[in-house]
């Protein structure tokens, strides 16, 4: 058989392996995996059945943040990508997407992983399986960083072997389909400076390739320019926020402490300590020249997308494939010929002992040295086919009995209520309320799962809260503070005292909510400070229409 239908047939099976495993682990339970996934479906229908220039250029479903003014889609590549997966059911069609996305970013590292020689590269791809719940959570999201951990796996085998018109198309790509496109300009220019520093040269080209790519997948998008703007916000005002002091409210996964991180990816911090020690060994003997720059690079992606989960969780997903692929990539260029002299050096046993003369000895010698090659043969040639079968019937055990227990067990009956009561309010607004009519959203991420339901209705908040709070911080400190401390305030720290609501700020935020923020209802998620809710119960300005579990829905007058 040809050595290229062979590896043709090696990614086919692989990529079937990781399809079924994902398959099995996605649909053993009902819902989609965060909010977000909701939302990329239906905007992917959106742009199948009503075209880009009404779901993308002049994108209208929510009107108090900065998408009223720039209107756009931030991930508008991954949507297209997203099409064929938009036929019938979108909760199984976005299920059946995260599977497919899934299985190509594993066939991906494997393919990676053979183009650099790498033995036993099934291994290493089944192992990026193991090391965390935290990435196979996250994997399991039907979210467009499933594509973005693709590119930037082969933006790296690209850049590093210096394949200019696979880096050029990569970076378009990469730019064209998600919001963390900046990444592959990090990898291009850490290649750079590293050549530059060890090699002692300078080469723009992976650079320049990777910038010309990346800016022609922004500029002809159909949003543009106003995808910059919005990638912009989405990108920098968190970390701008943050350094201000301001705290929106969001962004959980950045308070997860250090101790966590070490505890739950423990395999991981091995697979960066020990090529670490190896690299500070040779530092001190003064053989740093010895270094591979493809392990320098990689240690380089290892450790910055580290320091970037301990700040937060969205980077462990890259972070984890980088460190696996160098923590491969040593082993098999330091251990593996390191092992391999042991043996012959075992195999050469009896040629370094001529002390041992007498016959008896030499005989049983002879015999222990036979029985030892023998035994290492098998194991070195059998090893890795054992340990590689096992290591596939763990992963569907694994997967298809105690993953299915423990997704099961994600969302309890309560949960399901909650989504299903979410639910009956879309729809109740659909049916009773008219076209276009804004409907005042509680809760910011409330608007996927409501915008999944209903497309009907245009909503005030959702996405980000950094969207609403950028086009008016006023509006956005006097919403918040109306709903979670029950205070009549436009600014993030205020004199409860002297806010509190009562009936003489009754027509004050009547006007507020109606002329404002244009609202025409109110969607109310998880009840609200009670102030605020007693003032809605008690003014005929504002009206219950629909109450189900913990969803209430007011009409304003």
């Amino acid at each position: 058989m040809k050595e290229s239908v062979k590896n043709l047939l090696s990614c086919l099976v692989v990529f079937l392996i990781f399809f079924i495993l994902f398959y099995k682990a996605q649909f053993s339970f009902n819902h989609l995996l965060g909010l977000d996934a909701y939302y990329h479906i239906k905007q992917a229908w959106l742009i199948r059945t009503c075209g880009v220039e009404k779901a993308v250029k002049n994108f209208s479903w929510l009107q108090c943040n900065i998408l009223k003014d720039y209107p756009g889609d931030i991930w508008f590549g991954y949507h297209l990508f997203l099409l064929p997966f938009t036929f019938g059911d979108l909760i199984f069609g976005a299920k059946l997407s995260s599977v497919f996305f899934n299985s190509l970013l594993f066939l991906a590292f494997f393919w990676v992983l053979k183009k650099f020689k790498v033995r036993y590269a099934f291994f290493w791809t089944a192992s990026l399986l193991l090391v965390s719940n935290g990435l196979n959570f996250r994997l399991l999201m039907a979210r467009p960083y499933i594509l973005s951990i693709l590119f930037s796996i082969l933006g790296f085998y690209f850049i590093f072997q210096k394949k200019y018109l696979g880096i050029f198309i990569l970076s378009f790509l990469y730019s064209f389909t998600t919001a963390e496109a900046p990444l592959i300009i990090f990898i291009a220019f850490s290649l750079t400076a590293l050549e530059a520093v060890k090699l002692k040269k300078l080469n723009l080209k992976p650079l320049i390739f990777t910038l010309l790519g990346f800016f022609l997948g922004l500029i002809i998008r159909p949003d543009f320019p106003n995808n910059l703007f919005l990638l912009y916000h989405q990108i920098f005002d968190v970390l701008f926020l943050r350094l201000k002091d301001v705290n929106l409210n969001f962004g959980n996964e950045l308070k997860y402490p250090f101790s966590g991180r070490v505890k739950d990816n423990l395999y991981l911090f091995l697979a960066i300590e020990l090529p670490l020690l190896w690299i500070v060994i040779k530092f001190l003997l003064k053989k740093k020249k010895n270094i591979p720059l493809l392990h320098l690079f990689l240690f380089l992606l290892s450790f910055f997308f580290m320091i970037l989960s301990f700040k937060s969780l969205r980077f462990i997903e890259y972070w984890m494939p980088f460190s696996i692929l160098f923590f491969a990539i040593w082993c098999n260029s330091i251990l593996g010929p390191g092992i391999s002299k042991a043996i012959k050096d075992v195999k050469d046993f009896k040629n370094h002992h001529p002390a041992l003369v007498d016959k008896k000895i030499t005989h049983f010698h002879q015999r222990s040295y036979r029985i030892l090659r023998t035994a290492l043969f098998k194991f070195e040639k059998r090893f890795i086919k054992y340990l590689t079968l096992t290591a596939l019937l763990f992963l569907v055990i694994y997967f298809s009995f105690y993953k299915i227990i423990v997704f099961s067990m994600l969302t309890p009956e309560e949960d399901h209520l909650y989504l299903e009561s979410i639910r009956e309010g879309a729809f109740w607004l659909e049916e009773n309320t008219p076209l276009d009519s804004v409907v005042l959203n509680f809760k910011w991420h409330s608007f996927t799962f409501l915008f999944f339901y209903n497309h009907h209705n245009y909503y005030c908040n959702g996405m980000d809260p950094t969207f609403m709070y950028v086009k008016n911080p006023k509006a956005y400190w006097k919403w918040n503070n109306l709903l979670t401390e029950g205070i009549v305030c436009e600014q993030e720290k205020c004199d409860e005292d002297n806010q509190e609501i009562n009936n003489e700020k009754e027509a004050g935020i009547r006007y507020f909510l109606k002329e404002e923020l244009k609202g025409d209802h109110l969607f109310l998620l998880d009840s609200p400070k009670e102030e605020f809710i007693e003032l809605l119960d008690s003014s005929p300005n504002f009206e219950k229409v629909f109450k189900r579990g913990k969803i209430e829905i007011y009409e304003i007058n």
